[in-house]
C-alpha cells in the first residue's frame, strides 16, 4: 500500500493506511495490518469504509472516525464528532450488506429495504431534503447489494429471478442510468439481464 493511500479493511478486520479522524479504530497512524483493530467488533460479517470514517454490519451497524457533519451516528448528531473507538449506528439493527460514502451510509438485512442514514446531500438517502435517516422499501423484492457515492445510492434488488439497479440521488453526470441529468429521490430502476 502506497502511504497516502486512505485505509482498507480485510478479511478478519485488519486495517492498513492513515489515520486522521479515527478511521482505523486504533487512534494511532497504521500502515501495517492491524488484526482486531477494534475488539468491540466481533462477529460482524461485512466493513466498509469512507473517506475518514469505518463501519462494520452484522449484528449490528457500527461507525467510527469522522462524524463532523452528523453523517455516521443515525441520528444526524455531530457528537461525537470523531471517535477512535466502535459505536453503534442509532436505529439500524445490522445488515448482512453495507456500503459508506463520504456523507452518508446505506444498509440492508437482505430483505426487501435499505436503510440510509446521513447528510442529505442530492437526496442520496432516498428522501426529501431535511431528514437524516430514510427507509427505502422495494415491494416484493429482495436486496442483494447496495452500493453508495458520493451524493448518490444503487441498490441491486432481485424480483421473480430478475436483478434490477434502482438508483436515486445527485444526477448531473447521470450517475442514476436514466438517459436524464435531473436528481430524485424516487429509485430509478436500470434492467439488467436475468440470472
Amino acid at each position: 500500500m502506497r502511504a497516502n493511500q486512505p485505509h482498507e479493511h480485510a478479511n478478519g478486520h485488519q486495517v492498513l493506511g492513515r489515520e486522521r479522524a479515527g478511521q482505523s479504530g486504533t487512534g494511532m497512524p497504521q500502515f501495517e495490518p492491524m488484526k482486531d483493530a477494534n475488539s468491540k467488533v466481533t462477529g460482524e460479517t461485512i466493513v466498509a469504509a469512507g473517506a475518514n470514517h469505518s463501519g462494520a454490519g452484522g449484528s449490528g451497524d457500527f461507525w467510527w472516525g469522522d462524524n463532523q457533519d452528523g453523517s455516521m451516528t443515525g441520528s444526524g448528531s455531530s457528537n461525537p464528532m470523531s471517535s477512535t473507538t466502535a459505536r453503534l449506528v442509532t436505529g439500524v439493527n445490522g445488515g448482512a450488506i453495507l456500503s459508506i460514502a463520504d456523507t452518508h451510509a446505506c444498509a440492508s438485512e437482505g430483505g426487501s429495504s435499505v436503510l440510509c442514514w446521513g447528510t442529505q446531500n442530492s437526496y442520496a438517502l432516498g428522501t426529501i431534503p431535511g431528514s437524516t435517516f430514510h427507509t427505502n422499501t422495494f415491494p416484493q423484492a429482495s436486496v442483494v447489494g447496495v452500493a453508495t457515492g458520493t451524493n448518490h445510492t444503487r441498490a441491486i434488488v432481485k424480483t421473480g429471478g430478475i436483478n434490477t439497479v434502482r438508483c436515486w440521488g445527485e444526477n448531473t453526470m447521470g450517475q442514476l442510468g436514466n438517459a436524464q441529468n435531473v436528481p430524485s429521490f424516487t429509485e430509478t430502476p436500470v434492467n439488467l439481464a436475468p440470472d
